[in-house]
């Protein structure tokens, strides 16, 4: 993961998560899915989402040799209030 950001949109419960994958390898690497957790003001988990890249609007399956892939999409979070949120990446 080489950025992400998280903005709350005007609708309420609707954020706008984009991020970047950089590919520093010599060779492609398949699209990881990736962990989306929300916290509150305490650092405490209030949400949890799974998103695929293809969730996201990508629909490649593969991040080229030394390459990026930027991808952006709403995400519906409902009431749960936001104040922090961490995202990991993984091969399911």
């Amino acid at each position: 993961m080489d950025s992400s950001t998280l903005t709350k949109a005007p609708a309420d419960g609707i954020y706008t998560l984009t991020v970047t994958v950089r590919n520093r390898a010599g060779l492609s690497v398949l699209t990881p899915a990736l962990d989306l957790v929300l916290s509150d003001a305490t650092g405490q988990p209030t949400v949890r989402r799974v998103l695929t890249l293809s969730e996201l609007g990508v629909e490649a399956s593969a991040i080229g040799a030394r390459s990026n892939l930027v991808a952006s999409a709403r995400v519906r979070i409902g009431a749960a209030p936001v104040l922090g949120y961490t995202i990991e990446l993984f091969y399911p």
